[in-house]
């Protein structure tokens, strides 16, 4: 990934091993050479940690992913919001401050595979999450929407929309607006875009241990489709 590598300094690639092509996609992270080697792998191949572990010295298993996923055309559009003045709008270049400053108090603290590698213990994961949060402002199919009630910022939604499924790659809700429905009403409108656009199935993923928002997808009927660790190769 170039903003990765640019971010570290060090050459970084990403692979999804899975099982049937596990030699050829070992035979590519060795013809590739990266410095490091972010690999995901179907949490039912355990074996597949094991080799990269008898080939490689260090590896770092850095989280486990859950993935899931919601069928628009079966379910239709979500019921009503919770709060009465919850509105979205499509953020533009003007928002790009608001953003940043969510970023900051949404992922404070936060921990992802990033933060469990020794070599990027100086990485700054915030900024990293609001590069990846500015990356989707005025870029189709990427789109990022901008939480209000009552006319105060209080979520953001960044997304892809493709058809049939689209994406929901980051969203966060500030945390002086949390447990008041806030989430649950931002995944709402965020459904119902995706509708709109006639995007037939909503895909969205995150670290196991998140149950709070998990919770949230079951009751919006999000099921599990998938779940995969994430694993660091410290090459070079």
């Amino acid at each position: 990934m170039i903003e990765e590598s640019r971010r570290f300094g060090i050459l970084v690639r990403r692979y999804d091993l899975l099982g049937e092509d596990h030699d050829l996609m070992i035979e590519a992270i060795r013809s590739d050479s990266p410095d490091l080697a972010i690999v995901r792998i179907p949490t039912v191949r355990t074996d597949l940690i094991r080799k990269l572990q008898s080939l490689f010295s260090d590896v770092v298993i850095g989280d486990c992913l859950v993935v899931y996923e919601r069928d628009n055309f079966k379910l239709g559009i979500p019921g009503s919001l919770r709060n009465a003045g919850f509105r979205l709008k499509e953020s533009d270049s003007g928002d790009v401050k608001t953003l940043d400053h969510m970023n900051a108090s949404v992922f404070n603290g936060y921990r992802n595979h990033y933060s469990a590698n020794p070599r990027l213990e100086r990485f700054d994961l915030v900024e990293a999450y609001s590069e990846w949060t500015r990356s989707h402002v005025d870029s189709p199919p990427c789109k990022c929407f901008l939480a209000l009630l009552d006319n105060d910022p209080c979520a953001f939604c960044a997304v892809r929309i493709d058809h049939p499924r689209s994406m929901i790659d980051l969203n966060g809700v500030m945390p002086e607006f949390r447990g008041r429905g806030i989430y649950s009403d931002l995944l709402k409108s965020i459904i119902k875009i995706f509708i709109d656009e006639g995007c037939s199935y909503v895909t969205i993923s995150t670290q196991v241990q998140n149950l709070a928002v998990q919770r949230v997808w079951v009751k919006e009927g999000f099921f599990m489709v998938g779940s995969y660790f994430t694993v660091h190769l410290n090459i070079t």
